[in-house]
């Protein structure tokens, strides 16, 4: 019966059956497809792989992925809660569901009897806890052997998504998202161990959390939504308003008060940075579609998540605290305007944060190792101001220290790295507030 129905009609007329030619012309066809698409997924992943390596530090960084995790000789003592190192000594998360690595930093001298204030490291976006190791862990050591950091216990939590970092991992952004419950982990977790078993203060005057890239955006979208949690944040290149666009639609647009908005809509093929002179293109889908997700759902969950939107939302009351931002004006990624959009509004809220850009500064691992030494002398500082405050009888950091800060514009033409403060005030007509 086959047979019969897939026989021609009579007087049909047959198709010539394919020359070998139409076969092989076919094959070849299909073949170069093949070949076009394996070329272009080859260059995105060439082109993740470079800017994972600019990034990140390239050398170092590349030793991680490869298994070798160099120790840092210290003073302190580095308690290794982590599977780094030969043995699985990693806590089981209860509100992530799985194990995590840590690393907890002692002080020299270190006493249980004693109450530390505690410092919490966030990392950056392709990175995870082991990025301390050769870039803060040995300067905050040092920081403390010289005096500019009180004695202190640490924290460097594993923000990334998979726990097992890979060369093109991405990070959780520190949120609570349909990856994980990552801030809840820190608030119900991370914290209350550091204060049990580590000997860390739980007053909000003796916490400090910190970070770069990514792990400052956590830090501020942290202590912005719970101002009671810790009064001293610093951060070193973080991206303070994802929605930050140029008035003419331009993401990369130098940030003018006068010329500017937040965006209403992303697509995965919109640059948000560029390497070796765009050569290197960083896309929106790999650092949104895996947390945030797609479509009009993906911006209102940044919009409920960015510092710039929580700042305007929720007006937080930020008068015990100390804010420090620490950014590069060659920003590959244009942090520099989205910080200066977060800059120029707190400013018109009377939020005062200490600014300091640095001419020559780009958004790479090696910028942060340059700089954090600043920014731990500075927490070090602002830590010994509040106990020196609290001492006397009050603290209203913000309200006492009110100054002018400086505009996108001037800040631009500084030289030197610069220390900006907030003034008082409101936001008016004469400083027009950004457009959705």
């Amino acid at each position: 019966m086959t047979e019969a129905a897939s026989a021609p009609r009579p007087g049909a007329a047959r198709e010539p059956p394919p020359s070998s030619a139409d076969s092989s012309a076919s094959t070849e066809n299909g073949d170069l497809i093949r070949l076009l698409r394996m070329i272009r997924h080859s260059r995105r992943l060439l082109a993740a792989l470079l800017a994972w390596t600019l990034v990140t530090g390239g050398p170092k960084s590349t030793a991680l992925c490869a298994g070798e995790v160099p120790v840092p000789i210290l003073r302190g003592t580095l308690v290794d809660l982590s599977h780094n190192h030969g043995a699985d000594n990693r806590l089981y998360s209860h509100v992530l569901g799985e194990k995590r690595d840590l690393y907890v930093y002692l002080p020299p001298g270190y006493k249980k009897s004693r109450r530390y204030p505690v410092l919490l490291w966030l990392h950056g976006y392709m990175a995870d806890e082991r990025q301390a190791l050769y870039t803060v862990l040995p300067a905050l050591d040092d920081a403390i052997a010289r005096g500019t950091m009180p004695p202190v216990v640490a924290a460097f939590p594993d923000g990334s998504i998979s726990g097992d970092f890979h060369y093109v991992g991405v990070g959780s952004w520190w949120i609570d998202s349909r990856r994980g419950k990552f801030q809840t982990y820190l608030i119900k977790e991370l914290l209350p161990l550091m204060e049990s078993t580590f000997s860390a203060s739980d007053r909000p005057e003796d916490r400090m959390i910190a970070g770069w890239s990514m792990g400052g955006f956590g830090a501020y979208n942290l202590v912005l939504k719970h101002p009671e949690l810790a009064y001293h944040v610093a951060a070193v290149s973080p991206p303070l308003n994802l929605r930050y666009v140029g008035c003419s639609g331009d993401y990369f647009q130098d940030f003018r008060p006068n010329c500017w908005r937040m965006r209403s809509s992303f697509t995965g093929l919109d640059v948000v940075g560029r390497y070796f002179g765009g050569l290197v293109k960083v896309r929106a889908w790999w650092v949104i579609y895996p947390v945030w997700g797609r479509g009009a759902g993906a911006v209102s969950r940044i919009t409920a998540e960015n510092p710039l939107d929580i700042l305007l939302r929720d007006r937080p009351d930020l008068s015990r605290h100390h804010l420090l931002v620490l950014y590069g004006r060659r920003d590959e990624m244009n942090l520099d305007a989205q910080i200066e959009s977060f800059l120029y509004v707190a400013a018109q809220l009377g939020i005062t944060v200490d600014a300091r850009a640095y001419p020559d500064g780009t958004h790479s691992e090696r910028f942060m190792a340059e700089v954090v030494s600043q920014l731990l002398d500075w927490l070090g500082a602002s830590v010994r101001t509040t106990a020196t405050d609290l001492a006397k009888g009050g603290h209203q950091h913000n309200q006492r220290r009110a100054a002018t800060a400086p505009t996108g514009r001037s800040l631009r033409r500084r030289q030197e790295p610069v220390r900006s403060a907030a003034r008082r005030g409101t936001l008016d007509s004469s400083h027009p507030s950004p457009r959705s």
